[in-house]
């Protein structure tokens, strides 16, 4: 899915824009699970490579910086927290997020799918967002992932102590396995850390 948005300055309120074409320096461009005539038509507007926007597509990709020596695009590769709810539980888990700065022209946002991350910033919900100030963006996206960080967190430490307490009480099968994986979510979070 393509979006494109860009905050008017006259009234600081964030518009969505129709069409690719209507994008100007200051836009935010944000692709969400994209076809691959999206990522081609994003690649020839903004002229950049497909790469950039192929490694954020990568579940696999680690958090990383790059950057193009001969155009000055910035790639930000982010992993951000997702909750996936199963039949019993939820587990905790990362996606990466592809934040390009192209050119200090546009703000390119890539993800394999929707997340609260990039939906807060569409529903207008962060005050002083703007879509040209970019470096303030970049604050804001790292700023709204350690707060879905340490919610997570919060989370997870508030089942681990259900968990404890019906073990003390029960001894199943379903609780320990309930206490493995919040445990393989902590040790996996702390390796996979920003």
């Amino acid at each position: 899915m393509l979006k494109i948005y860009n905050t008017d300055v006259s009234n600081g309120k964030l518009k969505e824009l129709k069409k690719l074409e209507e994008a100007e320096k200051g836009a935010w461009i944000n692709l969400t699970s994209p076809t691959e005539s999206e990522i081609k038509k994003v690649c020839e507007k903004l002229k950049i490579q497909e790469d950039f926007i192929r490694y954020a597509l990568d579940s696999e990709e680690k958090a990383r910086i790059d950057q193009e020596e001969d155009d000055g695009t910035i790639l930000f590769i982010i992993d951000i927290p997702v909750e996936e709810k199963t039949d019993e539980n939820v587990l905790y888990t990362t996606m990466p997020v592809g934040v390009i700065i192209v050119r200090d022209e546009y703000m390119l946002t890539v993800s394999l799918n929707k997340n609260r991350i990039i939906e807060t910033f569409e529903n207008g919900k962060i005050k002083t967002f703007a879509t040209y100030k970019k470096s303030r963006f970049i604050f804001q996206i790292l700023y709204q992932i350690s707060l879905n960080y340490l919610e997570c967190l919060r989370k997870i430490s508030k089942e681990t102590e259900i968990a404890e307490n019906d073990l003390q009480r029960t001894m199943k099968n379903r609780e320990l396995f309930k206490m493995l994986g919040l445990e393989n979510t902590c040790i996996f979070y702390n390796i996979f850390k920003i």
